[in-house]
């Protein structure tokens, strides 16, 4: 039985007419970073690993995930962020997609960093988050 992970996104406006990520209650290493991008969502598991993201839209743009399951992440070996979809050499496997939540799984066969990019349509365009998982540390 995978180890599961919920991981809840706030998305909320920044003022500047971005978008602010909370992160303060995921579980992201180290919590409370205040860091908005680069955030490290660490997995401790001895197997599979099920992470669900919820998206909790708070900015009024109507945020949700793409329709098309390799638009709604994009995974990549090491810490820099992916700019095209990938799965990190079949480390992570898309389980469920919808419109406010994504759950996939990490294999967990690899030891390392791995770039992601949560990618969002919404009322003014495309928006991005793009933090790193870690495994097997």
């Amino acid at each position: 039985m995978p180890t599961k992970v919920v991981v809840t996104l706030k998305a909320r406006p920044d003022g500047n007419g971005g978008i602010d990520w909370d992160d303060r209650d995921c579980r992201f290493v180290p919590p409370g970073s205040g860091r908005k991008n680069g955030q490290v969502l660490q997995i401790t598991a001895d197997g599979p690993a099920d992470i669900t993201f919820d998206l909790d839209d708070r900015t009024g743009r109507n945020l949700r995930f793409p329709e098309t399951p390799r638009e709604a992440i994009w995974l990549q070996n090491g810490s820099a962020c992916p700019t095209q979809p990938g799965d990190a050499d079949g480390e992570f496997l898309i389980r469920q997609l919808g419109r406010k939540k994504l759950t996939i799984t990490d294999t967990n066969s690899q030891n390392g960093e791995f770039g992601y990019a949560l990618n969002f349509e919404g009322d003014g365009g495309t928006f991005h988050f793009d933090p790193i998982i870690k495994n097997g540390l």
